[in-house]
Order: C-alpha cells, then sequence, then structure tokens
C-alpha cells in the first residue's frame, strides 16, 4: 500500500503555534521538534520540522519570522545591506575617526541595520580599500602605504634639522614645534623600510657627519706617532754600541 501524505496545518496557522512557544533560534527548535523541550510540550505531527520546505511556496519568509524573533539569517542580512558607496556617503556624513570609535557608535544604534558592522567583510570584493577610506579621514595604515623613493625621503629628512635617531622617532610620534608634520609616504622607521634600498646609517639618513669616522682617525694618529717612537727606541741600541770604548 503507498504511504499517505500528512496533511499539513495552513502556513498561518502553524506558525501561530510556534511563536506561542518563545523559541529563540534554530537550535532550540530542533529541539523543540526532537522533544526535549518538555516545557514546550509536544510538537504537533501536523506541524513539519523543515516548515522552510513544505510552506516555500505558501508563506514561508525565514526562521526570525517563523519563531516570530524577528531576526534575519546571515545569508538574508548580507542581501539585505545597502550599497558600498551608499554606505560609506553615511558614515563619512557622522564625522567618526577610527574603528573604537565606529564600534561604539553602532552599539549605541546610531548605525542603520542595512549597514555592516564589519563592512571590511561585506564589501571585500564591492568597493572596500581602508578605514580611513570608509571614514573620509584618509588615513592608510603602515602596511598598506607607498613611500618616496629613499633619495627624495632622504632629502625631506635633512631639511629637518634633526640631529639623532632618538630626535627622529619622538619626530615622527609626536610632531616637534616649528617643523612640518611627517608626511604619510615618508616612513616612521625608514632603517627598516629602505633597508636594501640605499639605507646608509642614521648620520647619512639626517645629513650629520658620523662620530663613528671621526674617533676612528684619532686612533690612526696616534698609532702613527707610537709607530715613529718605537722606530727611533730600536735605533738606540745601535747607537749606544757604537759609542762604546774599544777594549785594550
Amino acid at each position: 500500500m503507498a504511504r499517505s501524505k500528512t496533511k499539513w496545518k495552513a502556513f498561518k496557522t502553524a506558525r501561530k503555534h510556534v511563536r506561542s512557544l518563545g523559541l529563540k533560534n534554530d537550535a532550540e527548535w530542533r529541539l523543540y521538534c526532537k522533544g526535549k523541550l518538555r516545557k514546550k510540550g509536544k510538537k504537533p505531527e501536523d506541524i513539519p520540522t523543515t516548515p522552510n520546505i513544505i510552506y516555500k511556496e505558501t508563506g514561508w519568509v525565514n526562521l526570525g519570522d517563523w519563531l516570530g524573533t524577528g531576526n534575519l539569517s546571515n545569508k538574508v542580512v548580507r542581501a539585505s545591506y545597502r550599497s558600498f558607496s551608499s554606505a560609506r556617503k553615511y558614515v563619512r556624513g557622522l564625522g567618526l575617526k577610527n574603528r573604537e570609535e565606529w564600534q561604539a557608535a553602532y552599539q549605541l544604534g546610531k548605525i542603520p541595520r542595512d549597514i555592516p558592522l564589519k563592512p571590511e567583510r561585506a564589501y571585500a570584493e564591492k568597493g572596500w580599500k581602508s578605514c580611513g577610506d570608509w571614514f573620509g579621514t584618509g588615513y592608510i595604515p603602515p602596511g598598506q602605504r607607498s613611500y618616496r623613493s629613499f633619495t627624495k625621503a632622504r632629502i625631506f629628512a635633512r631639511k629637518l634639522g634633526i640631529n639623532s635617531r632618538r630626535e627622529w622617532e619622538k619626530y615622527s610620534r609626536l610632531g616637534m614645534r616649528g617643523k612640518v608634520s611627517k608626511p604619510d609616504d615618508i616612513p616612521a622607521t625608514p632603517a627598516r623600510y629602505y633597508k636594501n634600498d640605499g639605507w646608509m646609517g642614521w648620520p647619512d639618513w639626517l645629513g650629520k657627519k658620523s662620530s663613528r669616522k671621526s674617533k676612528l682617525t684619532k686612533p690612526s694618529a696616534a698609532k702613527k706617532a707610537s709607530s715613529k717612537k718605537s722606530t727611533s727606541v730600536k735605533k738606540s741600541p745601535a747607537t749606544r754600541k757604537s759609542i762604546r770604548p774599544k777594549k785594550k
């Protein structure tokens, strides 16, 4: 004999029953279907465990609608996001400066839900460049920057009149009164960035004479003087020998 098909409740009737249960997510719905949520009672046989299939053509929207939570699946959420250019335009109008301010604004509900919390993922292949572009600040992370050639960068560094590596590091972090701010296309760590592209040390970078060379010059002069002295000492025994009295 052919097995008779189950006569399911109408979609709206079934959904009304399910919503009355107060289930919150897919995991709870599955437990309920397996009879593991005793307080919720047993699932009626005329309500399917796969409502997305049974009611596909008769009213099914999504699980959030079925349970009455209003939650949307990730797939549905992604499909509902506004375009990248529209989202970026809105975000730039907020005047946010960095990721911390962005996350705080999102948690406070200041960002529409059709703009993703993680735009770098949602718009990875739809126009995303960087947080600086997203917020409109123009900031570019160090790893993504394009720097000037070594020669041009060194010319800029020498014009600053900075005297040491320590001063350069302070200037890069905080700036210095009376000096222009460091451009983004000049690295804060030139020794690392230009290591194989012209770097010859901090004195060369800052346009200062190397104190190491001058130190090396002085010992060499002293060495010459020492060698002259040793030469004269070696001659003295011969001289003494020549003036010794002859034996009778």
